[in-house]
């Protein structure tokens, strides 16, 4: 069974069709997946390093906002779906998996209009545009989350991570980060695209000294890098900073508390690592989803949230942290919830509903 998976323009849209690619290459074999998308985008990097052939097609997003650029959308989104056409015709895959984003809508509009078999991966509390604009076409929709309301060919599988529930050591895995094996540790999460406010209120927190001894795992993104080094070396905190890695599940072994904005995928591989979160979600994401995605985390007890606006509070996200990390029975009782949430069958579940669709089963 051939499978190609598209759908791109973050990390976030990105990591669970790479965790599904791992699953179907060892059940199919190491040439049974390909990825498509925009050349250049996130997804050819992250698919190229995973491993997997990686075949451009032109896509382009939907400016909210009256911006001349979307006058060329038209003629993109032809050039896209001619390309896509060209590459089924090519691959004859037996199925196609969308994963979200603009990147993915050519393949899938393709997909759709030859009625291959066609799921839809949604990852966060609501549907994406693109996901919604696809929903009757699919033959099943695997749902991190039900719902509201419910639709007839939706299955809940969770949201897949590429890592095993059973992590590294942790003393290793700090050493891995150059970190002591003593003393608290914070993971920062800014997300693919950096999470600006996160890492400016936490930068600073470390010019105001007011972290104490907590040692920092800190991904930053590629926007703030620099200026987040400068921070580090001066405040003299000890700390690995870098705009990504590709040693998750180190890095969520070395933690004790992870600060993250609360897209779906990190969230899936927060609740699969079992860790403690302070979330802020990103305040103008489509449908007010992070929010969403962060309360069902508040609500099981595996995290706080705190708004984004209130990190311009003086030093807000340093008190937050520090009183979290000076209540370890409330950071193990929130690390208990977090892991009773996570699904780390996701990726496999997926699998199984793409293999029952090739063959014909219908999602009711």
């Amino acid at each position: 069974m051939k499978l190609l998976i598209t759908g791109g323009g973050t990390g976030g849209h990105v990591s669970p069709g790479l965790a599904v690619a791992g699953v179907w290459k060892e059940r199919h074999g190491h040439d049974s997946v390909l990825w498509a998308g925009r050349k250049g985008g996130i997804e050819e990097r992250m698919a190229l390093s995973a491993g997997l052939r990686f075949e451009s097609v032109a896509s382009a997003g939907l400016r909210r906002s009256l911006d001349w650029r979307n006058l060329a959308l038209p003629w993109t989104l032809g050039k896209g779906l001619s390309q896509a056409f060209g590459l089924l015709k090519r691959e004859q895959p037996d199925a196609v998996l969308m994963t979200g984003g603009y990147a993915g809508a050519p393949v899938a509009f393709a997909a759709a209009l030859r009625q291959l078999a066609l799921v839809l991966l949604e990852p966060n509390a609501v549907l994406g545009l693109a996901n919604r604009f696809f929903a009757g076409a699919a033959g099943a929709i695997c749902l991190a989350y039900p719902v509201e309301p419910p639709r007839p060919n939706t299955v809940v599988t969770g949201n897949p991570v590429r890592f095993s529930p059973e992590l590294p050591e942790r003393a290793p895995s700090r050493k891995a980060f150059g970190l002591s094996s003593q003393g608290p540790v914070l993971l920062v999460l800014a997300g693919s695209q950096g999470a600006h406010s996160i890492n400016a209120a936490l930068g600073r927190a470390l010019e105001a000294g007011a972290l104490g001894d907590l040692q920092l795992i800190w991904i930053t993104g590629n926007r703030d890098l620099e200026a987040c080094k400068a921070i580090v070396d001066k405040s003299g905190a000890r700390a690995f900073v870098a705009s990504f890695t590709d040693q998750v599940a180190q890095a969520y072994a070395a933690a004790d508390l992870v600060l993250a904005r609360s897209g779906a995928s990190m969230l899936a591989e927060i609740a699969v690592a079992g860790k403690p979160a302070l979330l802020v979600p990103f305040p103008f994401a489509t449908g007010d989803h992070q929010r969403l995605n962060a309360e069902r985390f508040v609500q099981a007890g595996a995290a706080r949230l705190l708004a984004d606006k209130d990190l311009d509070q003086d030093l807000r996200l340093a008190s937050e942290l520090t009183a979290l990390m000076a209540d370890q029975g409330l950071v193990a009782r929130m690390a208990a919830a977090s892991k009773r949430l996570g699904r780390p069958d996701a990726a496999k579940d997926v699998a199984g509903v793409l293999e029952r669709i090739i063959k014909g089963f219908k999602y009711a």
